[in-house]
């Protein structure tokens, strides 16, 4: 096998990764604003409780997650590039 048939076949592979990586990352922001939603429509007398506080973080875990794999996709295209 060619090693340019290796690499062709390692980018593919990547690009599957970014293609999986992509899904996630709609999964997730889905997740985040679902969860921003909830929160924004809590009662007032909700809004200072543990539950509350539970929620904004999990909100604020979910946006880094987003974050995590903006990152990874954008490193991903980087390393196919090269």
């Amino acid at each position: 096998m060619e090693l340019i048939d290796i690499n062709n076949k390692r980018r593919s592979s990547l690009k599957a990764a970014s293609e999986l990586l992509e899904r996630a990352y709609t999964v997730i922001t889905q997740a985040r604003e679902d969860e921003e939603d909830a929160i924004d429509n809590m009662p007032d007398n909700l809004q200072n409780s543990e539950r509350y506080e539970l929620m904004e973080e999990t909100a604020s875990l979910l946006s880094d997650a987003e974050e995590c794999i903006d990152t990874a996709i954008s490193k991903i295209s980087d390393a196919c590039q090269k």
